[in-house]
C-alpha cells in the first residue's frame, strides 16, 4: 500500500509536532533542574528522565548537553524579544518581569559560569539586525544589569529595577549626545 500526499504530508506534520513537543520537554527539564543542581553534576540521563522521553529522542534533537542549554537560552531570548515593542521603559519592564519570573535559573546560569554562552546568544540576536555599535553596547549594559540585579541586589523589585535603569540609559544617552557634540567641536 502506498500512501498519498495527503497522508505524507499528515505523517511529517505530526512528525515536527512530536520534535517540538520533545524539545519542549528537554528544555523545561534542563530550566527546572538547572534550579536546584549545577551543571556540571547534570547528566543527559537526569535530563531525560525528568522530561520523559528517551536516551535517543534527546540525540535526535541536540548533539550535547551544552547545544540543549544553547537551544533553551536562544528560545527564552526568542519568547522575550516577541513581547517587546520598542519603547525603551516597556521593553525594560518586560524583560526584568521575565527575569523575576525564572530568577533561580537565571541565578543559576551565572553561578555556573554559563553567562558568557547566554550573552553569546544575545550579541548573536543583535548581529542579526544592522550592526550597530549601540546595540552591543545596550546588550552589555543590561546584561551586566541582570548579572547585578539578580546576585547583588535580589530585594529590589521589577519595577525599581526598571526606572533605575531607564533613569541611568537616559542620562548615558546624553552624556555620550554631549561627548559626541564636544568631538565634532573639537574637529571642525
Amino acid at each position: 500500500m502506498f500512501l498519498t500526499q495527503k497522508q505524507k504530508d499528515t505523517l511529517i506534520a505530526n512528525n515536527e509536532e512530536s520534535k517540538k513537543i520533545v524539545r519542549s520537554c528537554l528544555q523545561e527539564s534542563l530550566i527546572i533542574l538547572l534550579e536546584s543542581q549545577s551543571y556540571e553534576t547534570l547528566t543527559v540521563t537526569c535530563i531525560v528522565k525528568k522530561a520523559g522521553v528517551s536516551r535517543s529522542a534527546f540525540y535526535k534533537n541536540y548533539t550535547s548537553k551544552q547545544d540543549l542549554f544553547i537551544q533553551t537560552i536562544k528560545n527564552q531570548v526568542e519568547k522575550f524579544v516577541g513581547k517587546l515593542n520598542g519603547d525603551a521603559y516597556h521593553d525594560l519592564n518586560v524583560i526584568f518581569s521575565q527575569i523575576s519570573e525564572h530568577k533561580d535559573f537565571v541565578k543559576s546560569v551565572f553561578g555556573n559560569h554559563l553567562s558568557s554562552i547566554v550573552l553569546d546568544v544575545l550579541n548573536q540576536k543583535v548581529a542579526t539586525k544592522k550592526y550597530d555599535y549601540c546595540d552591543i553596547i545596550w546588550t552589555g549594559i543590561l546584561f551586566n544589569t541582570i548579572n547585578i540585579w539578580i546576585n547583588q541586589i535580589p530585594e529590589k523589585n521589577v519595577q525599581e529595577i526598571t526606572n533605575e535603569l531607564y533613569q541611568a540609559l537616559f542620562m548615558f544617552s546624553n552624556q555620550f549626545q554631549d561627548k559626541i557634540r564636544i568631538s565634532n567641536k573639537m574637529n571642525s
